[in-house]
């Protein structure tokens, strides 16, 4: 009788249903860097705000991996041409993108979150205060990952302006303009090339935020190229992608 009544409680949790034994979410996680705030979530989320008003908003969606097979060294991996159609480069045509399925807090106490991609594919995020009204973000896929390209996405307000990333003579406000952060083949322009003059990978909202990606790797800037909101960084980081990419989000009332 005593065994029968100690097998009770196991036979109970088996009965449950899934939706009993779903663990609860974990809350959100935030830094405080002066007026400006972070916060994480386990969804993954990322959302960057000053005084309650929210500048970027970066999702699941916004940490892309571009995988492929196999990545090669002697492959030029430029996201440029993922975006603009070019007889004189050939897309890896086994690309596929990847965004994490779910996520969790490495610990109790920092700001870390492992990323599962799926298909073995897993990823860190470590966040930091850099300094007063900065965040340093250190995005890192597995070595198992053959990871060719990786690419945020965050979504800014609709209506404002974005600058930065070096100079341009065809326009200043970057917004529906697609950015290469190295000089490209321009075959409409009399220069023959597209005239990027000391790219930075540095852009600004005139909501008063910045994102810096640390990476002298080919780089890609779509600004709201595809929806008003959606901000595209990509960058053929290739077989360095193990290696992480440093990114830095920063706010200032008056940029």
């Amino acid at each position: 009788m005593r065994s029968t009544l100690a097998l009770v409680p196991f036979l109970a949790v088996l009965g449950c249903s899934d939706e009993t034994l779903s663990p609860t979410p974990l809350p959100p996680r935030s830094l405080d860097a002066g007026a400006l705030r972070l916060e994480i979530t386990a969804e993954p989320r990322l959302v960057l705000s000053r005084e309650g008003e929210t500048l970027l908003d970066l999702g699941p969606d916004g940490l892309a991996l571009g995988v492929i097979d196999a990545v090669s060294d002697d492959h030029n991996y430029d996201p440029y041409w993922l975006y603009e159609d070019s007889p004189l480069y050939d897309v890896p045509e086994d690309l596929r993108w990847l965004t994490p399925r779910s996520a969790a807090f490495r610990d109790d106490a920092g700001v870390s979150l492992d990323l599962d991609y799926g298909s073995g594919i897993t990823a860190s995020l470590d966040v930091e205060i850099f300094a007063d009204g900065t965040f340093a973000l250190r995005w890192t896929p597995s070595a198992s990952a053959q990871a060719a390209f990786m690419r945020l996405g965050p979504d800014a307000d609709a209506s404002e302006g974005f600058y930065g990333l070096g100079e341009y003579f065809d326009a200043v406000n970057h917004r529906g303009h697609l950015r290469a952060m190295q000089i490209e083949a321009g075959g409409g322009l009399e220069s023959s090339y597209n005239e990027a003059h000391v790219p930075v990978p540095f852009l600004v909202g005139t909501k008063g935020w910045g994102l810096f990606v640390e990476s002298q790797y080919p780089g890609a800037f779509a600004v709201a190229t595809q929806n008003d909101r959606r901000i595209e960084a990509a960058f053929g980081t290739g077989t360095a992608s193990s290696e992480g990419l440093t990114f830095y989000l920063m706010g200032d009332a008056h940029p």
